[in-house]
């Protein structure tokens, strides 16, 4: 900067400089030193002069150039990093996208698979698969929730909920460690808390999710214990401040660790990673959750000793009038029906499921199957749309991302068909950013189903669009074999043991082979007359032969048919499955013409 008191007459005699002293007070020239143009700021005053009737001037004239390449460098590396950001945004979306697809399949196999007899090390095996996903799906959810905070487009919502409903869900979790008889879970709920609040309750929950698990992760033995206290707004303020306190006494943290806890990808040595596994990305989100949350995160510990997280948020008090209009919004999604480990539809609904990607849909297909709907496939957007105008559906599921028309389109589209305002069209996507979701909703769907989803969450899904669900007893119980009956048709050969041991089980494994045939198309056109003479009639076989468990399964499935008019879910594919387990148990291997 510099301040000069110029002379009217250098002024005038100096030719790089326009200056009208009768504009503001403060403008912005060119000075072309050599030819090239240098833009000053020229402030201007007036002052009395020592000569009668006449002012001076003062110009006061600042040079910014270098400020102004500073700033001007400033903003395009501002633009660069914006760029940069947006591109790994759009990448681990797509990341995202591609991953979960896959995955969805996989989780929908094993949940699949565990439905159907197996022994005890596969479902090992199988749950072993779902442990793993769901480890996956956690990392990648993560890996987008922090992407999303450091891009500032992360938001919370402001929704009222029932605060001791959340909490106990959460317990809910951890119910299975509380089985663990070296760790000791105590928890410690104040009769103070309100019962509705404003807030975000999938973030509290996702908050409360990480320490409850942390905690249980690196305690071994001794307590978790959870306090939750309130402390009610005061008369200058309108938020009531909530307190969850997470103590246990675990392997602790120590004290340079601690300053660094809340960093992503940071966590209490290589050593830890390697014993205990994870990505140190949890207490990181969970402490920028807290700050858009407005409340505080904080940790005490002692290595050896234990930790206690203190987690502190403001919440309002929803008024009558909130609640009511959220009610009125929830409609009949308000509450959640409750799912059995294994349910039916009675009314065999017809559900369209439009998925391009042949795993996902034959998964989907068989999760509706299982329940007693009817189901018809779209491969892209224009198909379903085909098919909705051809055919009467009750419900439809629809992949976001498909060829020709993807379902966003097709949704809307959909929605002009005569009757099909009101038809519930549920959204499968593997984009799960809220902007992807709002999409979906705004074209017209119902509700979005992200992948991966898992069975219970299809059937929870259709349950609460279709209607109520009806429990199905456990039919499938009993030894496979009732020996006694297998060594009496075994003494009947005499010394010929092995020829007529062959041929019973030929004839027996002939008449199943018939039996499946028959009770497949019966079962496809609802004729159940047909399907319980069947039924009836391969009892008897499999009771001769000693197969108690297929037996008793096949009696029960024809007093539930008589009684229900309905086909029980996944009843054929269990009586194959059986067939498969009877023929390694009398190592039948057939004979070759």
């Amino acid at each position: 900067m510099a301040a000069i008191l110029l002379r009217p007459e250098n002024l005038l005699q100096n030719q790089h400089f326009f200056i009208n002293p009768n504009l503001e007070e403060e403008q912005t020239i060119l000075w072309r030193p050599a030819g090239k143009a240098r833009p000053l700021t020229l402030s201007i005053s007036t002052t009395q002069s020592e000569w009668e009737n006449t002012q001076s001037y003062c110009f006061t004239i600042r040079d910014y150039t270098s400020r102004q390449s500073i700033l001007d460098a400033l903003i395009s590396a501002r633009k660069k990093a914006d760029l940069s950001n947006e591109a790994k945004g759009t990448f681990l979306a797509n990341v995202s996208h591609e991953i979960r697809t896959p995955l969805n399949g996989i989780m929908g196999a094993a949940t699949l698979l565990l439905d159907t007899p197996i022994n005890r090390e596969q479902s090992d095996y199988v749950r072993t698969i779902g442990q793993s996903s769901d480890f996956l799906l956690s990392l990648i959810n993560d890996l987008l929730d922090l992407s999303k905070i450091e891009a500032g487009k992360f938001s919370v919502e402001n929704t009222s909920f029932n605060l001791s409903e959340l909490i106990i869900s959460c317990l809910d979790q951890f119910s299975m460690e509380q089985h663990n008889h070296t760790v000791k879970f105590v928890k410690e709920i104040s009769a103070k808390l309100p019962e509705n609040v404003l807030g975000d309750p999938w973030r509290l929950r996702q908050i409360l999710t990480n320490l409850l698990g942390n905690a249980f992760k690196f305690t071994k033995k001794g307590t978790v214990r959870l306090n939750v206290d309130s402390k009610p707004p005061s008369s200058s303020q309108e938020l009531h401040w909530l307190t969850f306190k997470i103590f246990d006494t675990g392997i602790g943290i120590s004290k340079e660790t601690l300053s660094t806890l809340f960093t992503p990808f940071v966590q209490g040595g290589s050593d830890i990673t390697q014993i205990y596994g994870g990505t140190g990305l949890g207490l990181a989100i969970a402490k920028r959750l807290t700050d858009l949350m407005g409340g505080t995160l904080s940790v005490e510990s002692e290595l050896g000793q234990g930790t206690t997280f203190t987690l502190e948020l403001p919440f309002k008090i929803p008024d009558s009038k909130t609640l009511m209009n959220q009610n009125l919004l929830l409609g009949h999604s308000e509450t959640n029906p409750v799912i059995s480990e294994k349910i039916f539809l009675k009314h065999h609904p017809l559900v369209l499921v439009a998925e391009d990607h042949p795993i996902n849909q034959k998964l989907v297909v068989r999760m509706l199957e299982n329940i007693g709907c009817r189901v018809i496939c779209a491969n892209t957007g224009k198909e379903a749309l085909e098919r909705a105008a051809h055919t009467a559906v009750d419900l439809i599921l629809m992949d976001c991302q498909m060829p020709e028309v993807d379902g966003r389109e097709a949704a809307t589209a959909i929605r002009k068909l005569p009757h099909y305002e009101l038809t519930p069209i549920i959204a499968m996507t593997a984009f799960v950013y809220p902007q992807d979701i709002d999409r979906c909703l705004k074209a017209g769907m119902s509700e979005v189903l992200k992948k991966p989803f898992k069975k219970t969450e299809l059937e929870k899904t259709v349950v609460k669009w279709l209607g109520s669900n009806d429990t199905l007893p456990n039919l499938f119980d009993g030894p496979i074999i009732n020996r006694e009956l297998v060594d009496a048709w075994k003494k009947l050969a005499e010394e010929d043991n092995e020829e007529f041991e062959q041929e019973i089980l030929t004839l027996f494994f002939k008449t199943s082979s018939d039996f499946l045939e028959k009770a497949s198309t019966a079962a496809q056109y609802y004729d159940y007359e047909t399907l319980m003479q069947l039924l009836h009639r391969f009892r008897g076989s499999a009771g001769h032969l000693g197969a108690q468990r297929l037996a008793n399964y096949l009696e029960k499935s024809e007093q539930w048919i008589e009684k229900n008019r309905s086909i029980i879910p996944n009843m054929l594919s269990l009586v194959t499955s059986e067939i498969g387990s009877l023929k390694q148990y009398f190592k039948f291997q057939p004979q070759q013409d």
